[in-house]
């Protein structure tokens, strides 16, 4: 009998490793398609073509992985949560923000939404929000502003996490739902809350997700990888896309919300049934790097060299370059620079820390 429980401990737990393997391949995929789909959102052409609001859809599959992942990577306790995020984030983040102010302060006429303002550059440098002289609420580096709400999701984990552990997801749930509901009623007019109101309830959202995935994991079977579920999810991808652009302009934000809730499901409940495409899974392992760089390479493309506002042949083939270039660039960025600080930063202080241990 004893036999018989060793032999279940063990199925379980290769079922276990086989399951999470595939799991984190489907969700990698994802992340990989949103990563490339906020890049095509800010060349003036697709902008054009595909519409204003397919960057948000990426964002809005962002938060909810960043929910539900963070739910999941702190399921069995993590003391050093906090540290190995820094570590995660923080160098490549410094790294472009520092760049963007001195590039800002050389020739203010390229950036549109930025200023070369010392308090603005603390601020950012310390994730926090503030309004600029434009009006809107963005950090010195613009496309780090969806970045900030998901710095402070980690800190409350943190927080929480030293609270209970045990019920820190449904803690952290509903601080983020009464901040939401709270927002609603007495912040609607406030600039900073209409900017991160949507990732509140995307996070919260996100979370819940992995709450109903963990109730119901023990129930799922492994079964074999299929090319068409690979397809049929990647189409729904692409056009649930299409409907959150049009559910913006429509102002229907109900179904703008469900369509990447949807999708992320989707992926979710084929988490080992799913044929994952090799070059996305690679743009995926350096998707940090190129979503905080790529606008480097877009600003300089479509404003320095060539104008993509016209929907023409030359335009489509040059906005294909200018993804090419900056896809380049992020794998650059993450080889030569996210690799080894994260590397480095990690024997100094994550290694240390657990043989004090």
């Amino acid at each position: 009998m004893l036999a018989s429980l060793k032999y279940n401990v063990v199925q379980e737990k290769l079922l276990k490793m086989y399951r999470e393997k595939h799991f984190f391949e489907n969700l990698q995929e994802l992340r990989g398609m949103a990563a490339l789909l906020i890049v095509m959102s800010h060349i003036p052409l697709f902008k054009k073509m595909i519409g204003p609001s397919f960057g948000g859809y990426g964002v809005a599959i962002f938060f909810l992985l960043s929910g539900f992942l963070v739910a999941y990577s702190t399921q069995n306790g993590n003391k050093l949560f906090l540290t190995k995020r820094s570590i995660r984030i923080i160098p490549v983040y410094y790294l472009m923000t520092v760049l963007t102010y001195i590039l800002v302060s050389i020739k203010p006429s390229l950036f549109n939404t930025t200023t070369a303002n010392p308090i603005y550059l603390a601020k950012s440098l310390l994730f926090i929000p503030y309004v600029n002289p434009n009006g809107i609420v963005r950090p010195i580096l613009d496309v780090a502003w969806a970045l900030l709400p998901e710095v402070w999701l980690y800190l409350l984990y943190w927080i929480v996490m030293k609270v209970s552990h045990k019920y820190r997801n449904e803690i952290v749930a509903i601080i983020l739902f009464l901040i939401f509901l709270l927002g609603e009623i007495f912040l609607k007019s406030n600039p900073i809350y209409s900017q991160y109101r949507f990732s509140c309830l995307t996070f919260t959202i996100g979370i819940l997700i992995y709450l109903v995935w963990l109730s119901s994991n023990n129930e799922k079977k492994v079964v074999a990888k299929s090319k068409w579920k690979w397809i049929l999810c990647s189409l729904l991808f692409w056009s649930a896309g299409v409907a959150y652009n049009y559910s913006i302009q429509f102002g229907l934000d109900a179904i703008s919300l469900l369509l990447p809730v949807l999708v992320f499901v989707c992926y979710l409940v084929n988490d080992s049934a799913i044929y994952n495409s090799k070059m996305i899974m690679r743009v995926a392992t350096f998707s940090y790097s190129l979503y905080l760089s790529h606008e480097f390479v877009v600003k300089g493309f479509s404003r320095l060299l060539f104008s993509l506002n016209e929907v023409t042949v030359e335009n489509v083939l040059l906005s294909g370059i200018c993804i090419f270039i900056a896809v380049i660039v992020g794998f650059v960025l993450n080889c030569f620079f996210e690799k080894p600080v994260t590397n480095f930063l990690t024997n100094l202080f994550i290694k240390n820390e657990k043989n004090k241990d």
